[in-house]
């Protein structure tokens, strides 16, 4: 399994909250969700974990054919391959998008940069996701500039 590490700063120490607009964010992986909004000059959030999977032995084949048909509407899927899930990130600016920007790090292979994104033009909901391995950590860092 994969270990993320979500980290959010702001060097001004206001946060993306309340004095310049009513900023936010929102991290999703892989069914685990942070997120916040006042949080002063920084604030840090893991996800996942770096610790190999154990490896199952093989199913063994079923005796007799399944007495359904497989159904014709399969479950909505993210369009992420197998091995990977995805990192869905909402950043929600406050009056001042161009001061907005992250980055997001594989902390399994020596914090290597994967994704980044920012500074935005608008104010408002910004959406972002990616298909990323499931199986690593990953640390995520979002800056507001002042």
């Amino acid at each position: 399994s994969q270990k993320y590490k979500f980290t959010i700063k702001d060097s001004y120490g206001d946060g993306i909250c309340c004095s310049y607009g009513n900023g936010k964010y929102k991290v999703t992986f892989n069914g685990m969700t942070e997120n916040g909004d006042q949080f002063g000059s920084s604030e840090s959030k893991e996800l996942g974990s770096c610790a190999q999977s154990p490896t199952t032995p093989p199913t063994p084949p079923p005796v007799a054919p399944p007495t359904n048909p497989p159904t014709t509407n399969p479950p909505p899927t993210t369009g992420c391959g197998n091995g990977e899930a995805e990192f869905r990130i909402e950043i929600t600016t406050d009056n001042y998008p161009g001061e907005t920007t992250w980055d997001l790090r594989n902390e399994c292979s020596g914090s290597t940069v994967i994704e980044q994104g920012g500074p935005y033009t608008t104010t408002g909901l910004q959406t972002e996701s990616y298909c990323v391995a499931s199986s690593q950590k990953y640390k995520f860092t979002i800056k507001d500039s002042y």
